[in-house]
């Protein structure tokens, strides 16, 4: 059938609030489900293919997370760009970087992040995977959820983590209590959960090392 497809290249953001990071995008492209678009009278995203995304997260004094460089709005409701998400057949993420920026300005990095989305009706499937602060071995995670996001689903969750290093999780104030210098862990962790309540959950851990 006929689908356009919208694309953009080479999208770089400067902005004054943090001068040394640019939001940046090297492709995107939107692919137009037009026979159901013309059904629902409005338009329906078939695919979505987003390479090279950069984007940097700060925290302020009230704990509120915020794109860099763009005023808080007031309207913080997320339903329709995850309607929007939930009703695309495929979203496909990969080599992108999120920072994250801490009120005192620390900084954690997830790099080289992929991510693949797909909706099969109530079926979707999440797979995930990336670098913490550019460590060697990726954490890999998958979600399976059936049923309406939004409204009554169950789901299964799969995490695993391979010599992670946990610092940057634990945050300083835990690192220097214990006065650590290094604690990295590799496991697995699995999980059941519902709309109303997390049903189980279940972790092995194979190596727990540390050094203070």
């Amino acid at each position: 059938g006929f689908s356009p497809i919208l694309r953009l290249y080479n999208l770089e953001i400067t902005q004054d609030q943090s001068p040394d990071f640019a939001h940046s995008l090297q492709e995107l492209d939107i692919t137009l489900d037009i026979p159901q678009s013309l059904f629902q009278r409005q338009f329906i995203i078939n695919r979505i293919i987003i390479d090279e995304l950069s984007l940097l997260l700060v925290e302020d004094e009230t704990g509120t997370w915020n794109l860099s460089g763009f005023e808080t709005s007031e309207n913080n409701d997320i339903e329709p760009l995850l309607n929007t998400l939930f009703n695309t057949s495929r979203l496909q993420i990969s080599e992108a970087q999120l920072v994250l920026q801490s009120f005192n300005a620390t900084r954690t990095e997830l790099n080289n992040i992929y991510l693949d989305i797909q909706n099969r009706r109530d079926d979707h499937q999440a797979q995930l995977q990336f670098r913490l602060n550019n460590q060697d071995s990726p954490v890999e995670m998958s979600v399976r959820l059936d049923g309406e996001p939004l409204g009554t689903y169950s789901a299964t969750a799969y995490l695993d983590f391979d010599n992670l290093e946990l610092l940057p999780i634990l945050g300083n104030t835990i690192s220097e209590q214990f006065d650590l210098l290094s604690f990295n862990s590799s496991g697995q962790l699995w999980t059941e959960f519902d709309n109303q309540s997390l049903n189980q959950i279940q972790g092995a851990v194979q190596e727990l090392n540390f050094s203070a």
